[in-house]
């Protein structure tokens, strides 16, 4: 079951498509609109190209898909977490470096997004069932 809520993507597409990503989905990041006014500017001009009234929250994100890999800077985690804890001193190395990232992907100070990635409605199979029915209807 997917899970539903978090932080999502602000950005749209072509014929009213919004991006569906959010906080759950695998392998892509929400970054927060800027503070910085010029930056955010951008952001804002880029996302209004398919939501033209659209106005940023507090709250508001865009994903890293939107972002080319240039955008981002890969930071060593070993900076960013406290010293071992007890537990982890009993594990051994190869149990600590299987259960957390060695790095970060974190977005660059002043990066503005440049994809306008349309996200395609996901096709829906018919199952084995609908096909038949289907296909009795047109014989019929």
């Amino acid at each position: 079951m997917a899970k539903h809520g978090g932080k999502t993507c602000a950005a749209g597409a072509p014929g009213g498509i919004s991006c569906t990503n959010n906080s759950y989905t695998p392998n892509v990041s929400m970054n927060l609109f800027p503070k910085s006014e010029k930056v955010r500017d951008q952001w804002v001009k880029f996302v209004n190209v398919h939501r033209p009234d659209w106005k940023p929250s507090s709250h508001s994100t865009l994903c890293s898909l939107h972002f080319h890999e240039s955008c981002f800077t890969r930071l060593k985690l070993s900076r960013l977490l406290p010293a071992k804890t007890s537990d982890e001193n009993s594990m051994s190395s190869e149990e600590i470096s299987s259960t957390k990232p060695k790095e970060k992907r974190v977005l660059k100070t002043g990066s503005v997004p440049t994809i306008q990635c349309a996200i395609q409605a996901p096709v829906i199979e018919q199952s084995a069932r609908e096909r038949r029915r289907s296909q009795a209807a047109h014989l019929s």
